[in-house]
């Protein structure tokens, strides 16, 4: 089965692995750059490929993301790829912190992003990838 690419600043490590483990009890797998690079890998090409294969691609949008121009360039990449392939979604996900005005920012046509509240637990509503 295709992973569920996952982009993200560093910093927001802690959601992004409650939001993984969510997935995988839903049966998905999920591909993390930190969890399934390794030295000696070309950075930028196995990244492109992986967005390129996988299954949806979400990106998750923090006040941290401006620091980190790779979430910029996972993003151009996998908006070409929805573009070219029917069925293949760029989700974002909306951290504390990120205003929907900000998708602009980030998108040329904004998709519908999903907000996010954190808490003990996140709360993440409508979050539906399917086939």
């Amino acid at each position: 089965m295709n992973p569920i690419f996952i982009s993200h600043a560093t910093q927001d490590d802690n959601f992004v692995k409650e939001l993984r483990i969510e997935l995988e009890k839903l049966g998905l797998t999920v591909w993390l750059d930190s969890r399934n690079l390794r030295g000696g890998h070309k950075l930028a090409a196995l990244i492109s490929q992986v967005i390129e294969q996988a299954r949806h691609f979400v990106v998750v949008l923090s006040p941290n993301t401006i620091n980190y121009p790779w979430v910029r360039k996972e993003i151009q990449c996998a908006v070409k790829v929805e573009q070219q392939h029917d069925g293949y979604r760029v989700i974002p996900l909306l951290l504390p912190g990120v205003a929907l005005s900000a998708l602009d920012l980030w998108f040329d046509e904004p998709p519908l992003a999903i907000l996010i509240r954190l808490g003990p637990k996140f709360v993440v509503l409508n979050l539906t990838i399917s086939d």
